[in-house]
């Protein structure tokens, strides 16, 4: 079960072992509850621990997850934990990055668009876009959203913010826009056929 998809403010869970393998001192281990991402281009990764082993990889093959852990697993039941810090953040700049692809394509139309996130910065790349854009109107509609405190909900890559519009999102976000806190545009430059905006989210 896929708990992160659904619940991804949860931090830590306990699990059953389904399946492990051991080699060369990595354990490799399916679960039957799983509140660990697959690692991806997008999002930064934030598991932590798997019964106090170092999580060093998530991947998805068939549907299910499979988690490679430093050192041996040998209980059936286990406690998966991810750090807190780094999964808020992947939620409110996912959850912000939601928001400001309702309100481009509202004010400037349909542009392909790119976020990079990491543990120091955070920006959206317009594609194919070097149009000025207005950075104070997405500051004040983020925020008004956000003040505004509107249900999210997400299903099979689709993400819907209650009263504004939807988006194809596979990611992690929050269920209410109240939860991103803040939203701040810090900076707007060309980057080749790109516009690049730096932005700021959450506490």
């Amino acid at each position: 079960m896929k708990i992160y998809e659904n619940y991804p403010e949860i931090l830590n869970i306990k699990a059953k072992v389904l399946d492990k393998r051991f080699r060369n001192n990595i354990s490799q281990v399916i679960v039957d509850k799983n509140i660990f991402m697959p690692d991806n281009n997008e999002l930064i990764n934030d598991y932590k621990s798997l019964d106090d082993k170092e999580v060093i990889e998530v991947k998805e093959n068939r549907g299910k997850l499979l988690i490679s852990v430093d050192g041996k697993i040998s209980e059936d039941q286990v406690v998966l934990e991810v750090d807190k810090n780094l999964r808020y953040r992947n939620l409110a700049y996912n959850t912000a990055y939601i928001l400001f692809q309702i309100f481009l394509e509202g004010f400037y139309g349909k542009i392909k668009t790119n976020l990079f996130l990491n543990e120091d910065e955070a920006y959206i790349s317009l594609i194919n876009y070097r149009d000025d854009i207005d950075p104070e109107l997405f500051d004040e509609m983020i925020n008004y959203a956000i003040d505004s405190s509107l249900p999210i909900n997400s299903q099979a890559g689709i993400t819907e913010v209650a009263g504004l519009g939807t988006v194809i999102n596979s990611n992690i976000c929050f269920n209410n826009t109240y939860k991103i806190i803040k939203f701040k545009v810090l900076d707007v430059h060309k980057d080749g056929k790109n516009t690049i905006i730096s932005f700021l989210a959450g506490r």
